[in-house]
């Protein structure tokens, strides 16, 4: 599997994309989702945030309507969501305190549907997931806001 956007892997984020701008949800393409996977786990998080990785946003069981899909702004609603370091259900986008951060976008293919409420947590959602991950894919966006 392979996720595509309007940047390079590790290269910098669109200013679009963050705090500073527009602050719209990159268009990622999925590509070669495999037929085995039922649905899609979405995950953002700045692992250099001061006191350890924050998660700007947590979408599960996202459908899958074909083998190469794009996931926008739009998709963001039709999955379930789950909390954030913010304590919220939104999405945040990236805004660091100081210097450069990296914003891993994470892709899971998973076998079956996760069973999930509301407000469930990242680390509720790692557990769900294990042994029904077919295949996952991530990218890397830096950024560091303008002086």
């Amino acid at each position: 599997m392979k996720i595509l956007a309007d940047w390079d892997n590790n290269d910098y984020l669109p200013k679009a994309h963050t705090c500073e701008w527009v602050w719209n949800f990159p268009t990622l393409t999925i590509k070669e989702i495999p037929l085995s996977a039922q649905c899609l786990v979405l995950i953002v998080d700045d692992p250099d945030a001061p006191g350890g990785t924050w998660d700007h946003l947590l979408i599960a069981n996202i459908s899958i309507v074909a083998q190469t899909m794009d996931i926008w702004e739009h998709d963001l609603f039709k999955g379930l969501s789950g909390q954030n370091s913010w304590w919220d259900l939104g999405r945040w986008a990236p805004c660091p305190p100081s210097g450069v951060h990296r914003y891993i976008f994470k892709v899971y293919a998973i076998k079956h549907l996760l069973e999930l409420s509301s407000w469930f947590t990242k680390e509720g959602l790692l557990e769900k997931m294990q042994g029904n991950i077919v295949a996952e894919a991530e990218i890397i966006g830096l950024y560091q806001k303008s002086l």
